[in-house]
């Protein structure tokens, strides 16, 4: 005999979104739900923008949320409400700091070559072993190429 179990208590499908709720988080909360057209505007500027970086403060499948004419258009004609605290989390600010942490992650297309060495140094062996006086190395800690001493 087969047992089937069911994991998803929610009676929604995971494609569908259910417009009573605020439609990024689609969680039952006592916090007051709020509607105006400069949430949907930024909003709908914002989402697309955090997808392109990898970085949507809610992981979702952000399809659900374009009916074909755009999400802005869409939270308008469905009227969809959100928390404040979750609208903070699309705006404009966040976004900015989402793009600049990914273009730090993205490899650069600069040459191999270092221009500020790292300065090695050896360290100095105990008694029983022969005495080397310490050892400056001018090289690149990348490359392991020596660079020429500077003044």
């Amino acid at each position: 005999m087969v047992k089937i179990i069911r994991l998803s208590a929610s009676s929604t499908d995971s494609w569908e979104t259910d417009w009573t709720k605020f439609c990024l988080c689609q969680e039952d909360t006592t916090d007051l739900l709020k509607s105006s057209a400069e949430g949907y505007t930024i909003m709908g500027k914002n989402i697309p923008l955090f997808y392109e970086v990898n970085a949507l403060p809610i992981p979702q499948d952000i399809r659900r949320l374009n009916d074909g004419e755009g999400i802005e258009s869409t939270m308008k004609k469905k009227n969809d409400k959100y928390h404040n605290l979750c609208r903070i989390k699309f705006n404009n600010t966040k976004i900015e700091r989402a793009q600049k942490r990914h273009m730090t992650q993205m490899p650069s297309g600069r040459s191999s070559k270092c221009n500020s060495p790292k300065v090695l140094r050896s360290t100095l062996r105990s008694k029983d072993q022969q005495p080397d006086p310490v050892v400056i190395l001018h090289q690149c800690f990348i490359c392991d190429k020596e660079l020429p001493l500077s003044a």
